[in-house]
């Protein structure tokens, strides 16, 4: 008797992990109890690489399990084109402030903020004769930035315990370093005897090829930011009911080898035509997409483009040992730091 009630219960709750409750899902890996498909992604190395695959196995839309909690995997730029950007008022809101502007922050203003701190930056290389950790430099130069907006002063060492509490996570310049070409353009357009501004981005193809590609390998959020659904709708073929929690997997469009053939090389001529011009994909959503994308996507680009530009314009980086493609797993992806000169 004994037997028979374990076995009816061992029957009813796999009858129930394994089918009842995936049975209105769209398909996806079979997941554990309590664990769903954590240990699969642990054991995968990236772990967003188990996401590319099971879109291979399952389609651009499926089901992926933290925990006891479904997920739905929208992992095709298409389809969240389809579904998020077109339907986003389907998907739970927030409060953001849609523009800068909102501080009084306009682009001229932003991009003196900006050039104040690439200034201050510049200064403090050139007075140092020591092997710099440029990802510390980094943080600082940005978090400075983010001061200044909302404090209205910089970041000095009298004022470091308030720093610490908004330190900047621009990780992406760390993936910049080692562009002779940037060189090339940088001192054939511009030279060397004054500062480079928003002004000129237009005229620096390469360079802004070369944030395009760091953007897009540095992956910074690989699992990105989940919605729910506030309303019942269809992505990619599948009825999903509201209440269901979201995912753009935006590691699998920005790693597509459709797209960007050979994904893991850091190649910036894969965003430059054959005339030289700037090639534009849509597939490049670093900040995310729809309403839930990154509300400082604005500041972030002025950031990247006029550090990448003025840096490379008056230095020349060489690490002490050659830079790693393996990334730091976490909350956010980061590269292996660099001491450079």
């Amino acid at each position: 008797m004994i037997f028979f009630l374990v076995f009816i219960s061992t029957a009813a709750v796999l009858f129930y992990e394994f089918y009842w409750k995936r049975r209105n899902l769209p398909p996806g890996p079979t997941p554990l109890p309590l664990l769903g498909n954590l240990v699969s992604v642990v054991k995968c190395s990236p772990g967003y690489e188990c996401f590319r695959e099971w879109r291979k196995e399952y389609g651009p839309v499926y089901t992926y399990w933290l925990g006891p909690q479904p997920m739905v995997v929208v992992a095709d730029y298409q389809t969240m084109k389809e579904s998020i950007i077109k339907d986003g008022d389907k998907f739970a809101d927030r409060f953001v402030l849609h523009t800068l502007r909102d501080f009084g922050m306009g682009k001229n203003l932003m991009e003196e903020r900006v050039m104040l701190e690439v200034d201050f930056l510049i200064d403090r290389m050139r007075s140092l004769k020591t092997d710099l950790n440029m990802q510390s430099e980094f943080d600082t130069a940005v978090g400075s930035i983010i001061n200044n907006i909302l404090f209205g002063y910089r970041f000095d060492e009298s004022k470091q315990h308030e720093f610490k509490l908004i330190k900047g996570h621009l990780r992406t310049l760390r993936w910049t370093f080692g562009e002779p070409k940037m060189h090339e353009e940088l001192d054939r357009v511009i030279g060397s005897d004054r500062m480079i501004t928003m002004a000129d981005k237009n005229d620096l193809p390469y360079v802004n090829a070369v944030v395009n590609e760091a953007q897009r390998v540095a992956n910074l959020l690989p699992q990105n930011l989940q919605r729910k659904l506030l309303e019942d709708t269809v992505i990619g073929g599948h009825p999903i009911k509201a209440g269901t929690v979201v995912m753009p997997q935006i590691s699998t469009v920005l790693y597509d080898e459709r797209v960007f053939p050979d994904p893991y090389t850091f190649k910036p001529e894969r965003f430059i035509n054959s005339d030289g011009s700037l090639k534009k994909y849509d597939e490049l959503v670093p900040f995310s997409v729809g309403k839930r994308q990154c509300v400082g996507e604005g500041l972030a680009k002025v950031e990247l483009f006029l550090f990448v530009a003025n840096l490379f314009q008056r230095f020349k980086f060489s690490a002490k040992q050659t830079p790693s493609m393996v990334k730091n797993r976490g909350q956010v992806v980061t590269a292996k730091i660099i001491y450079a000169m």
